[in-house]
């Protein structure tokens, strides 16, 4: 189950490989979060180019009982690290402005918002912002973390 206003997700083990073969036949890359200090799995990682736009898009998600935890940070920085080492220059995601703690999450890591937008979700209009990192500012950015 997918909690809008707050990005959690339920992420039970038994939906883990439908999710993963789904994921890697559509995306460029996919990989799961796992915690190897208490050997479990905490949510995964993609990235995918989007042809509409013209660029790579990434995104996260964190199982609901992780969350707040620190998993974001680290998983959301291991993604940028594996795209920018496999040739990607520019990474985006887009979220509603009320996620404030998405959005703190991938600025710690250097993202900047680029775009402003409203778009339509369920019944409802909401603003959102579009966000960028760039190799060369994820590098750079690198020697801060």
């Amino acid at each position: 189950m997918m909690v809008y206003d707050t990005g959690c997700i339920d992420f039970p083990e038994n939906k883990w490989e439908a999710s993963y073969q789904k994921r890697k036949t559509s995306n460029r890359f996919f990989a799961f979060l796992k915690d190897t200090i208490k050997n479990c799995y905490v949510g995964y990682v993609n990235y995918q180019y989007n042809l509409r736009n013209q660029r790579y898009e990434c995104g996260i998600l964190i199982e609901g009982k992780y969350r707040g935890l620190g998993y974001s940070k680290e998983g959301l920085y291991l993604l940028c690290d594996a795209a920018f080492k496999n040739g990607i220059n520019a990474l985006y995601d887009g979220f509603e402005k009320s996620r404030v703690g998405a959005r703190k999450v991938f600025q710690e890591i250097g993202f900047q918002v680029v775009d402003t937008s409203t778009w339509k979700k369920f019944d409802d209009m909401v603003e959102g912002i579009t966000i960028c990192l760039t190799k060369e500012q994820f590098y750079k950015q690198k020697e801060n973390l």
